[in-house]
């Protein structure tokens, strides 16, 4: 949370000492730094919430790094950035919990870990591309037809149906729609066919929209507006 409040000034100009808010900005980082773990773990809550709050904070250093002289942020995105090959499951997933298993867990984990290693080769950092390749088949697993065909490769019965990405392989809503797409598109695969077949859906959930009263009323939860936000802006 500390580090995508960072985030907020970042985005705004505020560089680390440099700006209006420079001086939170730096607080806000030395906060980050000071609380990595050896490990590379960025992460202070219990273990369930290991790599969603890792993969978010790492995604924030990765942007500070490329706006700061700062070199301890270096240090610390590098072993973050190990942390994530390192807890790779044998399917290209993520776990909730930083360790390495046959399974990852869940759609939402990929996508953190997926903005975080973008957002560190932008900045100019290395990444495996075995561990980029292995997560987009990962996420491309995550997508199921509407017959339940599911699969990452490119077999025309399954491109021919409508479908979604799904949160574990099953259950598809609105808001795993937007992450797979998120996921593809931080990994740099933007001519992925599955990506046009979400967009879809998620301009008929939109249309569905009645006017709001109140500005104040949102049409989406939180969770399900944070990343169709995302997928609507990458997309264009």
């Amino acid at each position: 949370l500390v580090a995508m409040g960072a985030l907020a000034f970042l985005a705004a100009g505020h560089t680390p000492d440099r700006g209006k808010y420079g001086a939170t900005v730096t607080r806000a980082l030395d906060y980050v730094l000071k609380n990595a773990k050896p490990s590379g773990l960025l992460n202070i809550a219990n273990d369930q919430r290991d790599m969603y709050n890792h993969g978010l904070a790492a995604f924030v250093l990765g942007q500070a790094h490329g706006m700061s002289a700062d070199p301890r942020i270096s240090a610390v995105l590098d072993r973050a950035l190990k942390l994530i090959a390192y807890t790779q499951c044998g399917d290209g997933g993520w776990d909730y919990r930083a360790r390495r298993q046959d399974r990852g867990h869940d759609l939402s984990l990929a996508v953190m870990q997926a903005k975080a290693l973008r957002s560190a080769v932008d900045s100019g950092l290395e990444v495996s591309p075995e561990v980029i390749d292995l997560a987009i088949k990962s996420v491309r697993e995550h997508y199921r037809s509407a017959s339940g065909r599911r699969g990452a490769g490119d077999d025309p019965a399954l491109r021919a149906e409508r479908g979604q990405f799904t949160y574990n392989g099953n259950e598809g809503t609105p808001a795993m729609a937007a992450c797979g797409v998120v996921c593809l598109q931080e990994f740099g695969q933007y001519d992925d066919w599955r990506i046009a077949k979400n967009m879809e859906l998620l301009r008929e959930e939109v249309a569905k929209l009645k006017p709001q009263r109140r500005a104040s009323q949102c049409p989406f939860d939180a969770y399900t507006l944070y990343y169709i936000g995302q997928a609507i802006y990458q997309v264009g």
